[in-house]
């Protein structure tokens, strides 16, 4: 029995100037429908990298800038006066990839893909078998409505996804928007669930703007209370993107050496959801799905023999453990043993 998610993770927009993250980069595009802009945030001032222009003739109609997540790419397309473009942007060992698809536009060459001289400071080999959130949210991922919603149900599985194709900076010490990743960290140490959301609300208008570019002042002026930066601060934004990714993942799952905690301060607002492909190093993986905020089946992949602990809801007496031929009933804090290669589903909670 599979655990599977099928929402596919591709926020778009129609504004022109929108900017968002390569992923598998440290890169900013800011996209026109004439002009891409490329910025590099590894480090604290955000550095210009290059330009490139498209010759076409407005007005563009149908502009959108989609981020395509499972891709792991750019694409922009919409209608000029000299008809349909499209091209995606991607990430390389080189810099940016550029494939002009749909060539009734020229840009800086008459070549279908372009090669541009541009190398991000931090890059990261994109792996596509990454772990997946969905918190049960379907609605059309239009980035102008979801700042609008600030529902966390559909924030959250992007922002988890592309913290993790998202190269990390170098830490230094918590600066601006920064400081409410700690704030958040110490409510999900104490299983603060109520708090969690405002909390994660907060540091999402204060420390994103555009399309999840990550910043560290609150340039938006909103009003939230934060400390001048120091003059010595080289601090990168992208620290907002990787370390928010692992405070989301705790959310769900906490792994202390052999025992892993499921659901130890899930929110009552995510009352339901899945998360798969979770990689606990080095017992296994497991995929998760949960319900009335109540967790109802689990499937763990061993990686090696020996025992894993799985903590679940304090309300949970027993479950169902099948592995194989083998059935039986369990209390639930008791330890499994493992052995390498095999699945294991756990199910049919009961309090």
């Amino acid at each position: 029995m599979k655990i599977t998610i099928a929402e596919r993770l591709h926020p778009f927009s129609h504004v022109p100037g929108i900017a968002c993250m390569l992923p598998g980069s440290s890169l900013k595009l800011q996209i026109f429908p004439t002009l891409l802009r490329l910025y590099d945030l590894a480090s604290f001032n955000p550095e210009l990298k290059g330009e490139a222009t498209l010759t076409l003739t407005g007005p563009v109609k149908d502009f959108t800038v989609l981020q395509d997540l499972e891709r792991c790419e750019i694409t922009v397309f919409g209608q000029a006066q000299e008809g349909y473009f499209r091209y995606h942007c991607r990430a390389n060992e080189g810099g940016m990839f550029i494939e002009v698809v749909k060539a009734s536009i020229q840009m800086q060459s008459h070549a279908a893909c372009i090669q541009l001289g541009v190398t991000s400071t931090l890059q990261k080999p994109l792996d596509r078998s990454l772990e997946r959130l969905s918190l049960g949210w379907h609605k059309a991922q239009d980035w102008t409505q979801m700042q609008r919603r600030l529902a966390l149900e559909e924030l959250l599985p992007l922002w988890h996804r592309l913290g993790q194709m998202t190269p990390k900076p170098i830490a230094h010490a918590h600066e601006g928007s920064a400081l409410m990743l700690d704030a958040c960290r110490e409510l999900i140490a104490k299983s603060d669930r109520e708090a969690l959301v405002p909390a994660f609300q907060k540091l999402f208008l204060a420390g994103f703007t555009d399309l999840f570019i990550p910043r560290l002042e609150d340039d938006q002026n909103q009003g939230f209370a934060l400390l001048a930066l120091s003059q010595e601060c080289q601090l990168s934004p992208l620290i907002l993107l990787t370390e928010g990714t692992d405070l989301i993942r705790s959310l769900f799952v906490q792994q202390e050496n052999n025992a892993i905690s499921i659901l130890p301060a899930l929110p009552p607002q995510f009352h339901c959801g899945r998360l798969v492909g979770i990689e606990c190093e080095p017992c296994g993986s497991l995929d998760m799905e949960w319900s009335k905020k109540q967790i109802r089946r689990l499937k763990f992949r061993a990686k090696t023999d020996g025992q894993v602990q799985f903590l679940f809801q304090p309300e949970l007496k027993e479950f169902r453990l099948r592995a194989g031929s083998r059935k039986e009933i369990m209390a639930c804090g008791d330890t499994l043993s493992i052995e390498k290669g095999q699945e294991y589903l756990l199910d049919n909670f009961r309090r």
